[in-house]
């Protein structure tokens, strides 16, 4: 598994690239020019201006198809982020050394949840891969009485609607690491996202203001096929937003478990 920093790190190469993109089309025509007015007029230059006029000028996408593409492939690589984190903050108990430390309602949660794996034997999801022999015998490991506890990172699957937080941080409660919204609101990498200062109540605020909004864009866009809320404002605004929100995050969920689990 990829530790909690480097998982941040990967989505944030996302965000890079998605920015990068959304530069490319606001100075398309700009590009454009700058092209046209270095050809030559000789014959191979003649040649090279068919190719890029049929393969780069002439291919033209319409904003909000464009945007709205970018926009479902922000929210997938979210998803993942927040869905990769909880199962390296569940890798990260498995090693504990001291297991005694591991709260009991989250080995509640997970031996309900592997259970709830183990039943789709005869049906498996087509969109998980998982391996019911580790799964068994990582359960048989926390009731054989040798003090071992192995989590099964797959019972993530389970925590519905993760784009909204709530569910996330309702996961994150079975660590017993105290972490409710009002801590990440006052992470010093999200409130450097403010230019102004405010308060507390304002950065949650935006914290459940943007995640509903993303959530509601992303299925507005799921059955619709497009949503008019995604211009290329709203998408570099929740850009940034992201950036900040998880910049602070990564670090408060890795700095908590080390704090808690003696790491």
């Amino acid at each position: 598994m990829a530790s909690i920093d480097t998982i941040k790190i990967n989505f944030h190469s996302v965000i890079s690239e998605i920015r990068g993109c959304v530069d490319y089309y606001s100075n398309k025509g700009e590009v454009t020019n700058a092209i046209k007015s270095s050809l030559r007029t000789d014959e191979g230059a003649r040649y090279h201006k068919g190719v890029i006029d049929d393969k780069f000028i002439k291919i033209k996408f319409s904003s909000d198809i464009y945007y709205n593409s970018f926009f479902v492939l922000l929210c997938a690589s979210y998803e993942n982020f927040l869905t990769e984190t909880l199962k390296e903050s569940l890798n990260r108990l498995s090693v504990c050394k001291n297991k005694s430390l591991i709260p009991e309602k989250l080995k509640r949660m997970n031996t309900k949840f592997s259970g709830s794996l183990l039943t789709t034997l005869d049906k498996k999801p087509s969109h998980l891969r998982i391996d019911y022999n580790e799964i068994i015998e990582n359960l048989n490991k926390g009731i054989d009485g040798k003090g071992e506890y192995q989590f099964n990172k797959e019972i993530v699957f389970y925590v519905k609607g993760i784009l909204k937080l709530e569910s996330f941080i309702d996961f994150l409660d079975k660590f017993d690491l105290e972490l409710k919204i009002e801590k990440f609101a006052n992470t010093e990498e999200f409130k450097s996202y403010f230019e102004e200062r405010n308060r507390e109540s304002e950065r949650v605020l935006e914290i459940e203001n943007k995640h509903n909004s993303i959530f509601r864009i992303r299925n507005n866009i799921a059955h619709n096929g497009r949503s008019a809320d995604v211009t290329k404002e709203k998408l570099i605004e929740v850009l940034n937003f992201l950036e900040a929100f998880t910049n602070g995050l990564s670090k408060l969920i890795d700095n908590s478990i080390k704090l808690k689990y003696s790491e």
